[in-house]
């Protein structure tokens, strides 16, 4: 619930650097305030960790484990900047209190944890964040000028995908919206743009996977990893693939 004064409660799992950052913003936000924090079961480790990355916040409690943290009824909001390999089990732990997450980036380490972190935030409908910086807004720092290209992209399915063309995909898609991964070439990535509007323009949400690059993600569609892939129409596969242009 709401603290005292109305504000969000936040509770940051993980006071190194990154956590550092994370209670700057949210400081820097008149609708929160840091409520907890956590660094591990050793409490004094924990605030010489704060300490050394300048984090001031005299009236946060230190909660010595991360249940303490996630039960806590003035914590809304959990912050997780913990290890990389923590993120999952934190992330479903925080949806199945009731928590809001802010998570640091990766999300999840393997196709499995990415999908049991779906699934947890969305039995328990709570909000989900994942933190990537951009120092600027894209939708108040940019003037339209005008159009220089039109780049095609291409729907390609793994091997044996059973839609052969776009309507029967969309009808799978929808059906099998809890099986179905979609794979992208970065976030931010012409791909990663494009699969977002599909997604909005069908009415549904499937689980998106980024790799670093259009040669991983085609890699794992050959192997089977994930679904479906938006790609440029110079880099689509000829053969193997079911494609839908």
């Amino acid at each position: 619930m709401p603290t005292a004064n109305g504000k969000l409660g936040v509770g940051i799992c993980g006071v190194g650097w990154c956590g550092a950052q994370h209670i700057q913003a949210f400081q820097n936000n008149p609708h929160t305030e840091v409520t907890w924090l956590y660094g591990g079961p050793d409490e004094q480790r924990t605030r010489a960790s704060a300490a050394k990355n300048s984090v001031d916040l005299p009236n946060a409690r230190i909660a010595r484990t991360y249940e303490e943290l996630i039960a806590a009824p003035d914590v809304d909001i959990v912050s997780i900047a913990s290890p990389n390999h923590l993120h999952a089990d934190q992330a479903v732990a925080a949806a199945g209190a009731g928590k809001h997450i802010l998570l640091e980036k990766p999300t999840g380490l393997t196709i499995a944890e990415l999908t049991r972190i779906r699934d947890a935030v969305r039995r328990a409908g709570v909000r989900t964040i994942v933190s990537f910086e951009l120092r600027y807004n894209p939708l108040t720092d940019f003037e339209y000028i005008g159009l220089v290209n039109e780049v095609p992209m291409t729907l390609i399915g793994k091997p044996g995908l059973p839609p052969n063309n776009l309507k029967e995909l969309i009808a799978y898609i929808k059906a099998n919206k809890d099986k179905v991964t979609y794979a992208n070439a970065g976030i931010g990535a012409a791909s990663h743009l494009c699969g977002m509007l599909f997604m909005s323009a069908i009415g549904t949400d499937v689980l998106t996977i980024p790799y670093k690059g259009t040669g991983p993600a085609l890699t794992a569609l050959l192997g089977n990893e994930i679904s479906v892939l938006l790609s440029t129409f110079a880099s689509a596969p000829r053969s193997r693939y079911t494609r839908w242009t």
